[in-house]
């Protein structure tokens, strides 16, 4: 087995007594997705004698289907590893919900990867007996995430540069959460060489807190109309398949806190 247990809105699956299985494996190889499964958009050009490349999309989340059973380790008797109407009622109660949360799995090299999804569950059945249960995994993403990076740059002067790198499996941008304490007034620019892009925002005063989180921008001070001071470029991290630093500048002094999810381009 490459993974026997889960941990799923904070309950592990050896919680309910159970691993991770598979009914009728014969022990041979198998195909399974890893997700991230794009649409190519193409246009014919030259008479169909070349297609270029309109667009790219992706079309579905992940999806995933898992069987468990009772841990054999704990059984003293047969019937012990038949689910009872309470067991299969707990099982359904847990993992069967009408929303989207947090499933970790507990295998090595996937300690920082979380996906969020619910499960429709089906049971395994031997003659009248419930022997598990298959689930039927939809998440409402074509990949895993990363758990949370949290960076704090202490910008101690104008024209303060500092480096960060993006780890996100996914080639493009991100926008973070960003929390940004002013230690001096005036016209706030955020450049980013990767992308050069900047962030700008005009009139700030010291002490002053900004947070965005795209697309809403607001200020501790709410004398400072800050959206008519904002360039509404939101800061961003960005990545291309050679380059993930991410060279940041910034013109006054200030600190500023990012937080964000990267995406992890791996299956369940």
């Amino acid at each position: 087995m490459l993974v026997n247990d889960f941990e799923y809105d904070g309950l592990l699956l050896s919680d309910f007594g159970c691993i991770i299985c598979s009914f009728g494996s014969s022990g041979g190889l198998e195909t399974v997705t890893n997700g991230s499964n794009i649409t190519f958009n193409t246009s014919p050009i030259l008479k169909g004698t070349k297609f270029i490349l309109t667009n790219t999309q992706y079309e579905e989340c992940l999806s995933a289907t898992i069987q468990i059973c009772k841990n054999p380790c704990n059984l003293k008797t047969q019937e012990d590893a038949y689910f009872n109407i309470d067991e299969q009622a707990n099982i359904m109660r847990w993992l069967n919900r009408k929303e989207f949360l947090k499933l970790k799995l507990l295998k090595e090299g996937y300690e920082n990867v979380f996906f969020e999804g619910s499960f429709n569950v089906s049971k395994v059945i031997m003659g009248d007996d419930c022997i598990g249960f298959e689930l039927s995994l939809t998440t409402n993403a074509p990949f895993g995430f990363y758990e949370t990076v949290k960076k704090t740059f202490y910008a101690t002067s104008s024209n303060y540069v500092e480096a960060f790198r993006d780890i996100s499996d996914e080639i493009g941008f991100i926008y973070p959460e960003v929390e940004i304490t002013c230690k001096a007034t005036g016209d706030l620019v955020i450049h980013n060489e990767i992308e050069n892009r900047e962030t700008i925002i005009k009139n700030c005063v010291a002490g002053e807190v900004i947070t965005m989180k795209s697309p809403v921008i607001s200020s501790s001070i709410t004398e400072h109309k800050i959206q008519n001071d904002f360039n509404y470029n939101f800061f961003r991290i960005a990545n291309s398949y050679r380059d993930n630093v991410n060279q940041i500048s910034f013109s006054l002094p200030c600190t500023m806190k990012i937080s964000y999810n990267p995406i992890r381009k791996v299956g369940v």
